[in-house]
């Protein structure tokens, strides 16, 4: 159940409560990409694009080889028309990543990390 603390927040649209346990699982391990990932999402949802990008940009640092953060940032990125060229560019990382089979899926265990550390500093 712990994977999926941080996330239920995120996916019954409690955007603001979801920010802050993200925000806490990041004080306890700044370098948790898929954790960033995760708050730059959020942060989509709560209209702050500038803050959901240093997120993104912040994760992709962190797990470059990471397929999905290289998915979520093109999708992010093809919502602005201007920046269509990023999001093709985000788009073949993402399927270079996948088709060497370097990341597939959501890092499962980071994420356990990342939820692990916000049940510890809510409990």
């Amino acid at each position: 159940w712990q994977r999926y603390f941080v996330n239920s927040f995120y996916n019954q649209k409690i955007y603001s409560s979801s920010k802050k346990k993200i925000i806490a699982s990041l004080l306890a391990n700044p370098t948790n990409g898929l954790c960033h990932l995760q708050l730059a999402k959020a942060y989509i949802e709560t209209n702050e694009p500038q803050k959901a990008e240093s997120e993104f940009l912040k994760a992709k640092k962190l797990d470059f080889t990471n397929a999905d953060i290289h998915y979520e940032i093109a999708s992010y990125y093809f919502l602005d028309n201007l920046r269509l060229e990023k999001a093709l560019k985000e788009y073949k990382q993402a399927l270079f990543f996948a088709e060497k089979k370097i990341e597939i899926s959501i890092d499962v265990d980071a994420l356990q990390a990342c939820s692990a550390m916000a049940v510890h500093i809510f409990q």
